[in-house]
């Protein structure tokens, strides 16, 4: 017999434990430093050989990976240091790799008392913009702390779309996120990859400082001084140049930083962005009563060769808040986002899902998804392996997207932690309405009954490949968002809401069989069954609300709840004590 579940606004679900910490014998971990400072060096790019696997360096110059083999061979490689090649049993016994600045320092380029021909080779790189959309398998992380005390942690899979040297687009395959209060409030960056999408290389912005490659010759001397601080030759013959800029005014409003670039194509590698302390941000405060007194910057971006232009191969992307609360007073936040696209060759198969993602921010894109265990078990390609600091955070504290029992404190009651997706359970759903504000029921009789109710319920469902072994994820889920019920509380109102979201069910296992049954997975077929499915269900659902008009039509009711106990084993007539008196 299901039972009730109770869903005020239909509170975030929330899940148990990311499935981390596990022991892992071939495990590898250490920390890269500069070979001659000894200092550590954040984001180094760490590849298994030969293969799209591996990671970056933290912000303290650690790694973990758990997806090495014994034979395999690790490549480290960071600008102006030497590529460093180490077999898996070196890597196990140094734990700390040292790597080298280049040591070929060129002087063929001779120096002139002015630097205008910089200026002439910063202003020329526009012209190496790749003006042709690509796509690459991509990861995201994200950590953010405050003062210290860490209060999220986020990561990703995306199809990443990038134009050349900027990121036009992100489209989710699996998210996750954990998240922990302080002093009895939470702190979410819930739109870091907009961030991300609104930095353009070239183009001016409302939302950032300003940088060298956005301004034209003239310009670009009056705002910035230029200095060569090295020329090397790289790994790949290539004679870069290595320059540094500063603003010679509005130090507030402005990047500093450094960029290299191939001599010969005048194309970027990479650039650093920084910026101290800047009144310009791309973020806003989730209420209104609350402010960003400062923001301060530093973006560092890699680029790699794709079909003879430059792409985006990496995105660093960190940033310290100073942050004003009505509540808390003035606290510091600190995150550390990474965005590393892997794999250009091939795409993710992203989940057929008839959500508009579009409109929304990172975590409700993520907690609109059911939780793929499948997933995050098997993927072994490029990812930041959870660090012993970040395990016992994730195991700690409160995880979106999950599985597990509904959870509820009365410290997450504000608005952000409200109007999750349910997925649907044998658990029957009950709905607190919320009417406009100053709205009674009465002022309400006389509409249209389509003005009074509108529900809308999905189909999700994700393909994954791994070692030959398909699995695929289905799931019905209610849409709270679009969905509206403005009647006062019956049961009658709570089977007519909980008998829509079943027929979704009914279809969603139809495809699952139908999924399950192909020899072998072909995308076009997948696509085929899914929207025949989800055609099915939106034609039942629709004729279903105009047959039963909401339970009015007590015959129409009766066959529809007979074809659901058919289907799922569940009436609800019985189940809620059904009379029409209601």
């Amino acid at each position: 017999m299901p039972r009730i579940q109770y869903v005020l606004s239909l509170v975030f679900i929330l899940c148990g434990l990311l499935s981390i910490g596990q022991i892992n014998p071939n495990q590898l971990e250490g920390v890269v430093v500069d070979g001659t400072t000894n200092k550590t060096i954040s984001y180094v790019h760490i590849l298994i050989k030969g293969k799209k696997v591996g990671t970056v360096t933290n912000l303290d110059g650690s790694f973990v990976l758990n997806s090495a083999n014994p034979t395999d061979v690790l490549v480290f490689s960071f600008l102006g240091y030497e590529v460093l090649e180490l077999s898996y049993g070196e890597v196990k016994r140094q734990q700390t790799i040292k790597l080298f600045p280049i040591a070929e320092v060129l002087s063929e380029v001779t120096l002139v008392n002015d630097d205008a021909w910089l200026y002439d080779l910063i202003a020329n790189s526009r012209k190496t913009l790749g003006k042709r959309l690509d796509t690459a398998k991509s990861y995201f992380s994200l950590n953010s702390f405050i003062d210290g005390f860490q209060v999220e942690m986020q990561e990703s899979y995306f199809n990443g779309v990038f134009r050349g040297y900027d990121l036009s687009r992100l489209d989710l395959k699996n998210g996750r996120i954990s998240f922990k209060p302080t002093e009895e409030n939470y702190f979410v960056s819930i739109a870091t990859s907009n961030a991300l999408i609104a930095h353009r290389l070239f183009d001016k912005s409302d939302y950032f400082p300003v940088s060298p490659f956005e301004l034209k010759r003239k310009k670009l001397e009056e705002r910035f001084f230029l200095h060569l601080e090295s020329k090397f030759r790289d790994s790949e013959e290539r004679v870069v140049y290595a320059v540094k800029y500063r603003p010679r005014i509005e130090t507030e409003y402005s990047f500093y930083g450094k960029v290299w670039l191939d001599s010969a194509s005048g194309s970027l590698l990479k650039v650093e962005l920084n910026a101290d302390s800047t009144k310009l941000s791309p973020f806003v405060t989730i209420f209104p009563k609350d402010s960003l007194l400062y923001t301060s910057f530093r973006i560092s971006k890699t680029f790699e060769e794709q079909n003879g232009k430059m792409y985006v191969q990496s995105i660093d992307f960190d940033y310290d808040l100073e942050y004003k609360s009505h509540r808390q007073g003035v606290y510091t936040v600190s995150s550390n986002a990474v965005l590393y696209a892997y794999d250009y060759q091939n795409a993710f198969i992203l989940p057929f899902y008839d959500v508009p993602s579009n409109y929304m921010h990172d975590y409700r894109r993520i907690a609109s998804a059911p939780y793929n265990d499948y997933f995050w078990e098997n993927i072994q390609e490029f990812k930041i392996e959870v660090s012993e600091s970040n395990a016992r955070f994730a195991q700690q504290q409160v995880l979106i997207n999950g599985h597990s029992d509904l959870l509820w404190s009365a410290n997450m009651g504000n608005e952000f932690f409200q109007q999750n997706y349910i997925q649907w359970s044998e658990y029957r759903m009950r709905i607190k309405d919320k009417l406009p504000k100053g709205t009674v029921y009465e002022d309400l009789d006389g509409m249209l009954p389509s003005n009074r109710y509108d529900l809308f319920a999905h189909l999700y469902a994700d393909v994954n490949t791994f070692e030959d072994s398909t699995h695929y994820l289905v799931s019905a889920v209610y849409d709270p968002f679009r969905s509206f019920f403005h009647y006062p509380d019956s049961k009658l109102g709570d089977a007519f809401i909980n008998m829509f979201f079943d027929l979704y069910e009914i279809e969603k296992r139809e495809l699952e069989r139908n999924l399950l049954a192909l020899e072998t997975p072909d995308l076009n077929q997948i696509r085929t069954l899914y929207e025949a499915s989800l055609e099915r269900a939106q034609r039942n659902s629709r004729k279903y609300i105009k047959e039963v008009e909401r339970g009015k039509d007590e015959l129409s009711f009766e066959r529809w709840n007979d074809f659901i106990k058919k289907e799922l084993g569940i009436d609800n007539i019985e189940f809620y004590g059904l009379g029409w008196e209601d």
